[in-house]
């Protein structure tokens, strides 16, 4: 068997897989203070709660991780950064309540003002301060 057999023959549901997200940490300074963007969550688990922005990974529709946080971030708040930086990257059997998850963390510093009238509109972000 040549490499494109295998690769034709290869079922990637063989192994068993995390859920792959990534989130964004996004600063602004805003009245002298350094704040964090956090979204409530609208769906379980943990529906209600203050989150990062973030989600699932699309093999459909992202080519890069980087595609995949400017994606949620888009979808979630209106706002994409400039740029954006991995962070970290945790994992584990137990942080995430419907299974074994890995999250890829990005950071950004994004200018208030730049973004001050597409989050005006959302009702469920919120800027917070980091104390």
């Amino acid at each position: 068997m040549n490499e494109k057999e295998f690769l034709a023959a290869y079922d990637k549901g063989n192994f068993e897989a995390p859920l792959v997200t990534v989130d964004a940490v996004l600063f602004t300074y805003q009245d002298s203070q350094l704040k964090v963007l956090l979204v409530e969550r609208s769906n379980h688990p943990e529906q209600g709660k203050w989150a990062l922005p973030g989600g699932f990974i699309s093999e459909s529709e992202d080519k890069t991780l980087e595609d995949t946080v400017t994606r949620k971030l888009k979808e979630k708040t209106g706002v994409v950064p400039p740029y954006v930086e991995q962070l970290a990257t945790f994992g584990g059997a137990s942080r995430d309540q419907r299974g074994w998850s890995v999250t890829i963390c990005y950071t950004a510093l994004i200018a208030h003002q730049a973004c001050e009238s597409e989050l005006e509109t959302i009702s469920d972000i919120a800027w917070l301060p980091i104390e």
